[in-house]
């Protein structure tokens, strides 16, 4: 995964944590409490201005140079991986110390996956242009779901309330974590400006950081 930026979206919270070197973060955390009285952020609600960042690394691991990264998710220890492109999409268990796939489910080739999150025990990944979400339980890869979108698939977190996803416009997307029902939108500027191409989405407390593409 070639990135040079990074993009912090603020959703109206403190920053809870830098993203680090190669960028997988803990999103199968239990989700906080939710009141039923909380609003969910829609369309018109404002958020920060994003902060653009420069990453600094800090730590290399070795890894298969012919997986095409698209999603990660750091969780107990083990580090999931959605590869994409046509005929060699996959998801994979890594081991991050080594970068040995442990476990690795290839996907049709017509398949190109993206965005990957983890809700509970299920992961849930991406596809760029087949318009279809994968819905998988964790420990086995086996298949238990799939969602349909209308949109294209990018980047995909879990906040721990709603699952967020980008599809290559200036829109992020909130949708159900069960449903996958879109719940909220808002729309990344920089400088007043849109800002298109952001990837790669890791859910930090209440801030997402997200790769911005070429």
């Amino acid at each position: 995964m070639s990135r040079e930026r990074g993009a912090a979206v603020g959703l109206g919270g403190a920053l809870a944590a830098a993203l680090l070197a190669w960028g997988a973060m803990d999103t199968g955390a239990t989700p906080r409490p939710r009141s039923m009285a909380e609003p969910r952020l829609r369309s018109h609600d404002q958020a920060r201005e994003p902060e653009l960042r420069r990453v600094n690394v800090i730590s290399s691991r070795p890894h298969d140079r012919t997986a095409y990264t698209q999603g990660l998710v750091l969780h107990a220890g083990e580090l999931y991986e959605s590869a994409g492109d046509f005929r060699r999409s996959s998801l994979r268990r890594v081991d991050p110390p080594t970068g040995v796939v442990k476990q690795r489910l290839n996907l049709p080739d017509t398949i190109f996956a993206e965005g990957l999150a983890l809700v509970g025990d299920r992961l849930i990944q991406l596809t760029w242009q087949n318009r279809v979400a994968f819905v998988y339980d964790r420990a086995t890869f086996r298949e238990v779901g799939r969602h349909s979108y209308d949109t294209d698939g990018w980047g995909l977190c879990y906040d721990g309330t709603r699952l967020v996803m980008t599809d290559g416009t200036s829109t992020m997307y909130f949708r159900d974590p069960d449903t996958f029902e879109a719940v909220g939108q808002v729309e990344i500027t920089s400088r007043g400006r849109p800002l298109r191409e952001v990837n790669e989405l890791e859910c930090v407390g209440d801030t997402v950081y997200g790769n911005v593409f070429r």
